[in-house]
């Protein structure tokens, strides 16, 4: 990931940004939750990526396999082009 500091929007955590507008959260080791900046009040959820042996594989929220990737960044963006499922699962807790 980049060398950039850890950043928060409108009182949210978000990680380090690894791309402009794209952040990653380390969950715990290999597992990242990537957030996508709404303007400069706030971030919204997008999915997770998970590090394996053979690669990152990219996950919606709702659990949707999206991309299989050699780099973290690659699987982030592909989880930018994937419709919201913000809030589809109740509280969005």
């Amino acid at each position: 990931m980049s060398k950039s500091s850890n950043n928060t929007l409108g009182g949210v955590f978000c990680g380090r940004q690894i791309a402009p507008g794209l952040y990653a959260e380390t969950v715990e080791t290999n597992r990242y939750l990537i957030r996508a900046a709404v303007g400069t009040s706030h971030a919204t959820r997008l999915g997770e990526v998970f590090c394996a042996a053979t690669g990152f594989q990219a996950m919606t929220m709702a659990g949707k396999c999206v991309a299989r990737e050699a780099a973290l960044l690659a699987a982030a963006v592909a989880l930018q082009g994937q419709p919201s499922s913000h809030g589809v699962h109740g509280s969005g807790l």
